[in-house]
């Protein structure tokens, strides 16, 4: 199924013709950065580079802790190598794909905003959300810095919550293939824990203001800036599935169980993981960044994207085309 255009986007904000558009987005340009400089030296003879290389939307993500290398191969030197286009090739705008975890580890969240300090390394408990914190900040301050030919570079990032809609691979088809293997029997945490998600419509919206926010005419106000996006209407995450549970014909789980035994079986699958990777490497069911994601509350206000970007989500926790 294609993405639904809710609502036209701004003018100002339509693509350039000149860009290559993902076809299951069609409104943002997706560059996979490990081991590609020829593709990402092309790529930024743009004078507008779109980056999303949240790889939290891809299956392999699924590893991410437990491939620290590949991981950091993406997220960080991924994130060197596309700076170091940006700069060779004179890119002056580059938008960025950051995550909710640069600054959420676990602590209950409630209507956060962009002054909230990143989580100190010792607390992450997945080395994704660590290497992303350490792109989010390589990112931020590389904004003004002087491209070859002395123009300048303006940077921002984007702070997503779990994204879904048409072509999602990260959530929506491992919950299938669990409601197939009749894996989902109970709920998690507090009942009334809420946490945000981001329709992909609502990404690209956001993605495009957010590039139209680092020109001179929006007068750079995004330049140097984080901004949480999401469809700004928190809601619990096993809530949200419960459309799709059902619709499947599957029951919603009445059993809920307490979040620290949950937590503590995703460490034991961790650790039954790390000793066994080298000669299966099995998928994990669940891992502890996502017991912190789904089973305790943290959602973050979106005024400041509304208020600086003009945002104003066009869908809102709508999963009827998801998957």
């Amino acid at each position: 199924m294609g993405v639904r255009h809710s609502a036209p986007y701004p003018p100002d904000c339509m693509p350039s013709p000149e860009i290559s558009w993902c076809p299951r987005t069609t409104s943002a340009a997706v560059l996979w950065t490990r081991g590609h400089g020829d593709l990402l030296t092309q790529a930024t003879h743009n004078r507008f580079l779109r980056l999303i290389t949240e790889s939290g939307m891809a299956v392999t993500v699924i590893y991410c802790d437990l491939n620290k290398k590949l991981i950091e191969e993406v997220n960080i030197g991924g994130t060197e190598n596309v700076l170091r286009a940006c700069l060779q090739c004179n890119v002056t705008r580059l938008v960025y794909t950051s995550t909710y975890n640069v600054v959420f580890c676990g602590q209950e969240i409630r209507d956060g905003d962009e002054s909230l300090p990143y989580v100190t390394d010792d607390k992450f408990v997945d080395h994704y959300s660590k290497t992303k914190t350490q792109a989010d900040k390589r990112i931020l301050a590389a904004d003004g810095t002087l491209t070859t030919n002395g123009s300048v570079l303006r940077c921002c990032v984007l702070r997503l919550a779990g994204v879904y809609g048409p072509g999602e691979q990260r959530h929506f088809p491992r919950i299938v293939s669990y409601l197939e293997q009749g894996l989902v029997q109970f709920t998690y945490g507090a009942r009334d824990a809420l946490a945000d998600f981001l329709h992909i419509d609502n990404l690209v919206l956001g993605h495009m203001l957010a590039a139209s926010g680092l020109t001179q005419e929006k007068e750079f106000i995004a330049a140097g800036q984080a901004y949480f996006l999401s469809d700004s209407k928190p809601v619990n995450s096993f809530e949200f599935f419960r459309p799709l549970i059902e619709g499947l014909g599957y029951k919603y789980p009445r059993i809920n169980l307490p979040l620290g035994l949950i937590f503590y079986f995703a460490l034991l699958t961790e650790m039954v993981h790390w000793l066994v990777r080298r000669f299966y490497n099995f998928q994990p069911i669940l891992t502890r960044a996502e017991v912190y994601k789904t089973g305790v509350t943290h959602y973050f206000s979106t005024q400041k994207a509304k208020r600086e970007l003009g945002y104003v989500p066009i869908v809102q926790n709508d999963v009827s085309e998801s998957g």
